[in-house]
């Protein structure tokens, strides 16, 4: 299924703004309609094709959590070479500071 073309009046609209309408009409059903929000979460498929009145392709993989009040960040895929066995990469001295929150307090720099 296409989330892109579920509006009508958006007809060779902005192909992100139709997604983005899209998305926005089924999170604003989710929070009023327990039953929608309930397919959603177990299955989405069927949910999405009930929502737009037409069959969701099997090849469109999506997954609706339940806002846990922490946030879900989804990690990029990783890059040629980084499988298993592979050799980790060396940080560099401005990684390994980013991922410690940047370089130390100037108050700290003898720690």
């Amino acid at each position: 299924m296409d989330p892109n073309s579920h509006a009508a009046g958006t007809h060779g609209a902005d192909p992100q703004a139709q997604a983005r309408e899209a998305m926005e009409s089924v999170l604003a059903r989710s929070a009023t309609d327990r039953e929608f929000r309930n397919l959603l979460l177990t299955s989405p498929r069927e949910a999405l094709s009930l929502h737009f009145g037409r069959p969701v392709p099997e090849d469109f993989n999506v997954r609706f959590v339940e806002n846990m009040g922490v946030a879900t960040l989804v990690l990029p895929d990783l890059a040629p070479g980084c499988g298993p066995g592979a050799e980790a990469l060396p940080l560099t001295q401005g990684t390994s500071m980013a991922l410690r929150g940047g370089p130390p307090h100037p108050s700290r720099a003898l720690d």
